[in-house]
């Protein structure tokens, strides 16, 4: 009898054992579990809130894109058409210098000239339109400035030149060796519209 009863105590004993290490791997499993879905849903809510703002109805637009630094086809011809009574003509090429600061241009253009920029042994053109000072173009904006035209031939006008009453003069392109502009000038007499073309010339830097 005393053999049975340590051997029935030992079995007690074992079964003890074994249920509380059941349920000591039992806990920490929950317990791991429990943890991952916690971490698995406040990831999902994070993500969940993160969105890209959207623009508001005040949002400015893209600003608008410079002026080019050249341009292509047409836009590389020079036609300024000069009306005075019932005589016309096309000054067809024109060059351009910085005065002096250069923060305005000096724009001549001709009929009848020299190819190439003008020097001091450059023959005399039939006409030459002078743009005596036009600010350095930073955007699409029409210019104003101050424009002459001198008539060596003696076609459009009865004295040797004429200053414009008004000038406008519209950039195309721009940079450091292209100036590409729209003008339209008014004179007492007649006028001059068109389109130039030109590019930089030492000889006509200030």
């Amino acid at each position: 009898m005393p053999g049975m009863l340590d051997q029935g105590m030992r079995f007690a004993l074992v079964l003890g054992l074994l249920f509380a290490c059941g349920d000591d791997g039992g806990s920490t499993d929950d317990s791991t579990d429990e943890a991952t879905d916690e971490a698995t849903d406040e990831a999902t809510d994070e993500a969940t809130d993160v969105t890209p703002d959207a623009p508001g109805p005040d949002a400015a637009p893209d600003a608008p894109a410079g002026l080019p630094a050249d341009c292509t086809g047409p836009c590389r011809v020079t036609a300024l058409t000069a009306t005075f009574g019932s005589a016309t003509r096309v000054l067809d090429a024109a060059y351009f210098g910085f005065n002096n600061p250069p923060t305005t241009i000096r724009v001549e253009a001709y009929n009848g000239a020299d190819p190439g920029c003008p020097t001091m042994l450059s023959g005399t053109p039939d006409q030459t339109l002078i743009f005596v000072a036009i600010p350095v173009p930073t955007d699409f904006e029409p210019l104003t400035t101050n424009g002459t035209l001198l008539d060596f031939e003696g076609a459009l006008l009865s004295t040797i030149n004429a200053s414009a009453t008004s000038v406008a003069a519209t950039p195309v392109a721009s940079s450091p060796t292209v100036l590409a502009m729209d003008a339209e000038l008014a004179f007492a007499a007649g006028t001059i519209t068109g389109h130039f073309y030109a590019t930089h010339c030492d000889s006509l830097d200030e």
